[in-house]
């Protein structure tokens, strides 16, 4: 009797045992496919631009920023003409992500860096984030020169989200 019941408990222990890990895999799981569905959920950002540097003939008067968890998806430029630029299609190369490592856009800035299409000596680096209860996106370009690079263009702008 008392090896049928060892035989017993065990099985019953066994049992509990396997539905415990189903569960844990199945909480791991869930907590897998939000991480996965917070990375891929975007933001879309309307950006006026207060200043640009040096003076432009055809300046850009709004950037549309579009983020998620993980970096830019896309930054889209409207010009005072009407022409508009899309930096994916202009830079290559591109990397994208919080500005420090081990960081998200809630602890800092997300930023995004290329090399000119037409140009491998000219680059740029493009970032948004918040200071003081503000939101803003700068962008610099900056030209290879004798090794260093020198920034030769940016913009400010401050901007607020927009539904997509």
């Amino acid at each position: 009797m008392t090896k049928r019941f060892l035989l017993a408990a065990a099985a019953v222990l066994v049992t509990v045992a396997s539905a415990q890990a189903g569960g844990i895999s199945d909480l791991r799981k869930a907590e897998e496919e939000a991480k996965a569905n917070a990375a891929s959920k975007e933001y879309t950002y309307e950006c006026a631009i207060t200043k640009v540097t040096p003076a432009s003939s055809d300046p850009s008067y709004k950037v549309v920023v579009v983020v998620n968890n993980d970096g830019f998806s896309s930054v889209l430029h409207t010009t005072t003409s009407g022409k508009s630029y899309d930096r994916s299609k202009q830079y290559q190369d591109l990397k994208t992500g919080p500005l420090r490592d081990g960081e998200d856009g809630r602890t800092s800035p997300l930023i995004w860096m290329g090399t000119y299409n037409q140009s491998a000596d000219l680059s740029m680096v493009g970032k948004i984030g918040s200071s003081k209860d503000k939101l803003f996106y700068f962008e610099t370009l900056y030209k290879q020169i004798k090794g260093k690079q020198v920034a030769q263009a940016s913009i400010e702008s401050t901007c607020h989200r927009v539904q997509a």
